[in-house]
């Protein structure tokens, strides 16, 4: 009945309202209207469709899809909600405060990792009914988190402490956790006028076809865990993954075939520098820098989009690398908008809707052909694309 009612709907759009002149398609989104609003979208404009739509909660939460498409739940920082995703009518309304990320663990629970405190996180799973089948607290912070169908994969550190970091990992019937000795990791800040904060960020990526979890160290060590022993395995790739320690972050993206593409900055009191972008191969365990400008990335099936900036704090000036598109192997595809700073708000399809120094509105770029094909209004809304928002 779901699936028929959903068919019937977005026939009801297509034929009901100003329907393009040319096919397309829809995709749930997330607009803000004075509060989170899930919408349908359509994926060619990121236009606002005029099909249903319900209030989520407070603006910036995070949330999951389940794995037939069918229920959405939501977590801002004072409850989590779940809804019907082809009717968008309310289900259920669990009050949990302290907001954090969110996974389907089958088909009517969910997993939520919530803050608790300074340095405390509460695992809850609890289903539609309102019921919560179990309770895990852990001290630490999130620092990343990525899902698996069923699975929630979280990086755990300490507040206002550089440690040891700490894997865990919420499936259906288990709750585990592992520390990874030699991949450190947090925030420390220092009560000064004004307060200055060191940061380790390592960088987490989930392989589902292997069930394995990468965990990259800004130190240039890579751990490898199979998420069904934990057994972890510390590589450090043949090349030049950066060795920098200090004001550390990076990001790491799995891109098919046992590539890991991993980027990130530096950042001291003389500024910011990019790490780079360097793509790992996890079969051999070689890397190769492929844009040593690069602080920043994103990725889809087809496209890896990298931008980067940085700063000189003794002369007070900036630099940037502008957009590069390259295909999954690394291979430059095109550069647009050299010298400006840019950034990616959303990757839909074969459009990227990015954000351009100097520019109001978001720049539509088709990445076939490599060129600007017009522009969007701001605010964009979120497209939901993935499992959840921590893909």
């Amino acid at each position: 009945m779901k699936r028929a009612f959903l068919i019937a709907a977005l026939l009801a759009l297509v034929a009901g309202s100003s329907a393009p002149a040319k096919p397309f398609h829809l995709v749930l989104g997330i607009i803000d209207q004075g509060g989170a609003r899930l919408v349908y979208l359509d994926a060619e404009t990121l236009g606002v469709t005029d099909g249903p739509s319900v209030a989520l909660g407070k603006w910036g939460g995070s949330w999951a899809i389940s794995q037939d498409r069918s229920q959405f739940v939501y977590a801002d920082q004072s409850r989590l909600r779940f809804f019907d995703a082809f009717r968008f009518t309310p289900e259920a309304d669990v009050r949990l405060s302290g907001g954090g990320p969110v996974v389907w663990l089958d088909a009517l629970t969910v997993a939520i990792v919530r803050r608790t405190g300074a340095n405390a996180v509460e695992v809850v799973k609890v289903d539609w009914l309102s019921r919560v089948h179990s309770r895990k607290r852990l001290a630490g912070v999130v620092l990343a988190a990525r899902t698996l169908p069923n699975t929630l994969v979280v990086l755990l550190g300490r507040e206002n402490k550089i440690a040891p970091v700490r894997l865990l990992v919420v499936e259906p019937q288990r709750t585990r956790v592992v520390q990874l000795g030699g991949v450190w990791g947090g925030t420390v800040v220092q009560r000064r006028d004004p307060p200055v904060v060191a940061m380790r960020r390592p960088a987490l990526a989930l392989d589902e076809a292997k069930a394995t979890a990468y965990v990259a160290d800004p130190a240039g060590t890579v751990v490898e865990l199979p998420l069904s022993t934990l057994a972890a395995t510390s590589r450090t790739p043949r090349g030049g993954f950066a060795k920098f320690v200090y004001g550390s972050e990076r990001q790491a993206l799995l891109l098919g075939d046992g590539l890991l593409a991993i980027t990130g900055s530096e950042r001291s009191q003389s500024g910011m520098r990019p790490a780079g972008l360097e793509l790992v191969d996890t079969r051999a365990w070689s890397s190769r820098l492929v844009e040593p400008r690069a602080s920043a990335a994103w990725s889809s099936t087809d496209w890896l989009l990298v931008t980067g900036t940085s700063w000189d704090a003794k002369t007070e000036k900036g630099t940037a690398m502008g957009l590069v598109v390259l295909d999954p192997t690394g291979q430059t595809r095109f550069r647009l908008f050299e010298g400006l700073g840019v950034w990616v708000n959303a990757l839909v399809g074969s459009r990227a809707y990015v954000g351009v120094q100097g520019e109001r509105e978001a720049v539509v770029v088709d990445l076939v052909t490599g060129q600007v094909t017009g522009h969007r209004t701001r605010p964009l809304p979120l497209p939901l694309l993935g499992r959840s928002s921590s893909d």
